[in-house]
């Protein structure tokens, strides 16, 4: 606006001036305002970038200003916070300045004797020996870890129906036993027993590995599939005792259904297939209706106690009476000529046999008999038979 009026100022002093002169003088006088006019607008654009400068100027100068300030107030919190920590350091110097000293009433004991170690020294060894009092010792890391090797353990391999067997195990077998739960929720046999990955090269007789599963195998219609993970599981654990607890039926179901026909079936074959392995028992389940849920597919805490007990029993009891299988003596059929020939041919000496035979041959008949006699033995038992000479 400034601008405009200087114009303006100079645009009536020029026409003032020469109001009552010529055309041709009014024409030299707009030229010359027009020279004017470019004149001042460069003026005007060079003062419009000093102030442009002077702007930035004054930013820059404003920045610095703003740090020193900054600095300046970081330095007094930091004066301020050290005399607050010398403040705190003086009271505390006279808070303890200010409590009494007590001293002890009682003077001590003139008949306390110090028990102190004597030692004595030997002209030929120049080590010392102690002669201490007996003390309690301590056990060592070592002897608490030797402990837990030396435990007899126990590991619980199933699905989520063995949860909660793992406390009452414990509180049934005491510190004797180191009692270790595998679950695979909603798992078959072959999940159940890889999760135990066949380690069993640090299991010995007194170990149990204790195997409870198999009802998604039955639900599923692969029984065959967990009957064959079991046999190979068998064969892996020679070195251990195994127990197999048979699958429980279900009363979420009718007890005509086909689930329930096929868990009794692979009942009956686990048990068929189990008795040619003597480290493996296999433990029968209870069908009682009390041990399980209102909804019939879940244990509840009666049939968790009573997996319990039945565990602890079979554990306690020494394990290789129990798991090995005395063998059965067949009797000695009497009936059969055959053996009859056989034992008195084993009973009689060489001599008599020799005279048997020499009488046979002055007799036919007799001498038939015995060649008969003879081929069926050798039929039957072949290079069995053997003569005492």
């Amino acid at each position: 606006m400034a601008a405009v009026d200087v114009v303006l100022e100079t645009c009536s002093r020029y026409l003032d001036q020469d109001s009552c002169e010529s055309g041709e003088n009014l024409s030299v006088n707009c030229l010359r305002i027009k020279d004017y006019l470019k004149v001042i607008i460069t003026e005007l654009k060079s003062a419009q970038l000093i102030n442009k400068i002077l702007h930035e100027e004054i930013k820059l100068k404003a920045g610095q200003s703003m740090n020193t300030v900054k600095m300046s107030g970081m330095k007094q919190c930091d004066n301020h916070e050290s005399t607050k920590l010398n403040g705190t350091t003086d009271c505390i110097r006279q808070l303890d300045s200010d409590f009494p000293l007590i001293t002890n009433k009682f003077a001590p004991l003139l008949n306390l004797q110090t028990q102190v170690e004597h030692l004595s020294f030997h002209p030929n060894n120049l080590k010392p020996t102690h002669r201490s009092f007996h003390h309690t010792k301590l056990k060592s890391p070592q002897s608490s870890n030797t402990d837990s090797l030396n435990k007899r353990k126990i590991i619980l391999l199933g699905a989520s129906h063995i949860r909660g067997c793992l406390e009452n195990l414990r509180s049934l077998l005491g510190d004797l036993y180191n009692v270790i739960r595998i679950t695979k929720p909603n798992g078959n046999i072959s999940a159940i027993t890889s999760s135990f990955n066949l380690k069993t090269e640090k299991l010995t007789k007194q170990d149990v590995v204790v195997v409870c599963g198999g009802k998604r195998d039955v639900a599923k219609n692969e029984t065959n599939l967990g009957l064959r993970h079991l046999s190979q599981f068998a064969k892996h654990t020679t070195n251990t005792n195994v127990i197999i607890m048979c699958v429980p039926r279900r009363y979420d179901l009718q007890s005509f259904s086909c689930v329930n026909n096929e868990v009794a079936s692979f009942n009956r074959n686990l048990q068929k297939l189990m008795k040619a392995y003597g480290h493996i028992l296999t433990c029968s389940m209870t069908n009682k209706r009390d041990h399980y849920t209102s909804h019939g597919f879940h244990m509840n805490t009666l049939r968790k106690n009573w997996i319990t007990n039945v565990l602890a029993k079979i554990t306690k009891t020494p394990l290789t009476s129990s798991l090995i299988r005395p063998t059965i003596p067949l009797p000695w059929n009497s009936d059969n000529s055959d053996d009859k020939c056989l034992v008195t041919l084993d009973k009689c000496p060489a001599n008599s046999m020799e005279n048997y035979l020499s009488r046979g041959k002055q007799d036919t008949n007799t001498e038939r008999k015995v060649l008969n006699q003879l081929s069926l033995i050798f039929k039957t038992y072949g290079t069995k038979l053997c003569v005492h000479q």
